[in-house]
């Protein structure tokens, strides 16, 4: 690691001097007159970001901390700065790099200053071993102009990869509800749920705490946006956002092919992670009324996510860095609203996996698929109508170790379902507490059937792969959404079931039946292991049932097993 470099304070100014100070130099800035101080908030993170390397005049570091509004704020936010690991420096030159891309695209205006960081960082990186880390009081100084300003790209940066995201944004929301609150009224140290939002300002230089406070020298203040702040799509915009999906069918958009990465790029896993959490923020935000509009928006925003942030045209062998940032970063506070909903384009790849053994894509192999002496349209014998209306006494519950571990093992490059969704892209939240309760939230919305008649019939498509038969004929692999495709979640929850009742039915009239299916579909050559581990599971889930101590090799007896 770099070693850590302590920057020493300037000499303490004479009584009374510290209002010049204060506007002459961002390295003794203390807090603004009065609590209300609208975003940007250059000036609570950027004396923060000096205050954590030891570069905050110490009569500053005191005005914050007794400070009746930010005080509490500020204590905590520094504390947790203070104690921050180390971060690769590479990683923070791509971090800055990224969000000057997603600043251009916007349309906003960089001083020289700024605009020169990424090749400054660059060169940092190049003249450093490989996966050098750095402390922040290392970093700061290589960022910070000669007025002690640190540019809003490197703010952001630096905010998420030391404090970390979910702080930045609890940290960014705390100080926009204090434009809401009172002066009588202490600040909250967070607040919950925090929205997923950007966090530095929007401004090449900061918004002077006081009409009297001098501006950087050689900076300019770009207008903001005319269509949101950094702040991100919040109250109306946000609305206004989800309301363009009223006119989306989302079923019909997941039936047509688009060519999606199925494993995000290293880059942009943070974004992603943001965005995801953001979209699950939506779906809990509107729980409470399943089949409400809220509810429908919500969950078209889950299911057509990875269409609007991880496209990837299928004739292009690369997808330019900037293309796919700019969208993803976006993600992070709602702006990512723009379905991409290209015609397929056939490529070689596509013309690959028309040779054997898979079905050609033509009209016999779908007749063939939809033939009815082989597969009928209706269930060979209707379901007892007392099952089909059968209300547990409890809600059911799902394990958030099972999901966090089933999460984690998936295996990688499977084939993705209707609406994109891998192990890999969902993976990210690992990452994040916060995001992953919200994942776990979810997925016991879906698993009570607790989401509109439009997302269950969304949800419900499969993605069908033809493949041609040894000895002639056509077999249908049907490829289904991502959170409802693993039965292996089924089977290892069944015994933990209250209701005895309840794990027969399950297994019964669900995990059988299906597994059974998948059997008669698979192809010869992936038959045998297939069925190994799946009797393996079935039985093993018998015998904690049943009560029967399993053995090593067999799960149950060798004679319960036969029968």
């Amino acid at each position: 690691a770099v070693p850590v470099e302590s920057a020493r304070p300037a000499e303490p100014p004479a009584p009374g001097q510290h209002t010049a100070l204060a506007a002459s130099s961002w390295s003794t800035r203390g807090p603004p007159p009065g609590h209300r101080s609208p975003p940007p908030y250059s000036w609570f993170f950027v004396p923060l970001l000096h205050a954590a390397a030891r570069s905050l005049h110490p009569d500053a570091i005191q005005q914050w901390e007794a400070h009746p509004f930010y005080g509490r704020l500020w204590a905590d936010a520094l504390a947790n700065l203070q104690l921050a690991p180390a971060v690769p420096v590479a990683t923070l030159a791509t971090a800055v790099q990224t969000l000057q891309d997603v600043y251009a695209r916007e349309g906003r205006q960089l001083s020289a200053f700024e605009a020169a960081l990424p090749a400054v960082l660059a060169a940092l990186v190049e003249g450093l071993p490989a996966g050098t880390l750095a402390h922040l009081n290392w970093v700061l100084p290589r960022v910070t102009d000669t007025n002690g300003y640190v540019p809003a790209s490197a703010q952001e940066a630096l905010l998420e990869n030391y404090l970390g995201s979910g702080p930045a944004t609890a940290l960014t929301a705390a100080l926009e509800e204090s434009l809401r609150t009172s002066p009588e009224s202490p600040l909250p140290a967070q607040v919950t749920p925090p929205s997923p939002r950007a966090v530095a300002g929007n401004a090449a230089s900061p918004a002077p705490a006081s009409p009297g406070d001098a501006q950087a020298p050689g900076t300019q203040s770009p207008a903001p946006p005319p269509a949101r702040s950094a702040a991100g799509l919040q109250g109306r915009q946000l609305s206004a956002a989800l309301a363009t999906l009223d006119a989306v069918d989302a079923t019909a958009v997941l039936r047509q092919p688009c060519p999606l990465f199925r494993s995000p790029p290293a880059f942009v896993k943070g974004p992603l992670r943001q965005a995801l959490h953001f979209a699950l923020t939506q779906l809990l935000n509107a729980a409470s009324e399943p089949a409400g509009i809220d509810a429908q928006r919500a969950w078209k925003l889950w299911l057509l996510l990875p269409r609007m942030l991880l496209f990837r045209p299928s004739a292009a062998p690369r997808v330019p860095k900037p293309e796919l940032r700019a969208p993803v970063a976006n993600g992070r506070h709602g702006s990512m609203i723009q379905l991409r909903l290209p015609a397929f384009q056939p490529g070689g790849r596509s013309h690959a996996l028309l040779a054997p053994p898979l079905a050609p894509a033509d009209e016999a192999t779908l007749q063939a698929l939809q033939d009815p002496s082989r597969r009928p349209p209706q269930p060979y014998v209707p379901l007892d109508p007392d099952i089909l209306a059968f209300s547990p006494d409890v809600p059911l519950a799902l394990s958030r170790e099972i999901l966090i571990s089933n999460l984690r093992r998936s295996r990688r490059g499977a084939a993705p379902g209707p609406s994109g969704y891998t192990a890999e892209i969902l993976r990210p939240l690992l990452d994040d507490p916060a995001a992953l309760e919200a994942l776990h939230a979810v997925a016991e919305l879906l698993a009570r059937a607790l989401l509109p008649t439009s997302a269950a019939s969304a949800l419900g498509l499969g993605r069908i792969v033809a493949v041609s038969k040894p000895a002639g004929g056509v077999r249908g692999i049907v490829v289904g959404d991502f959170l409802r495709a693993q039965h292996r979640t089924l089977l290892e929850l069944l015994p933990t079931l209250p209701d005895l009742q309840v794990a027969w039915l399950l297994l019964l009239y669900c995990a059988c039946p299906r597994a059974q299916y998948v059997l008669r579909i698979l192809p010869p050559a992936l038959t045998a292991a297939f069925a190994a581990e799946h009797d393996h599971r079935i039985l093993s889930c018998l015998a904690q049932l049943l009560q029967v101590e399993a053995s090593s090799d067999s799960p149950l007896p060798a004679l319960v097993a036969r029968r």
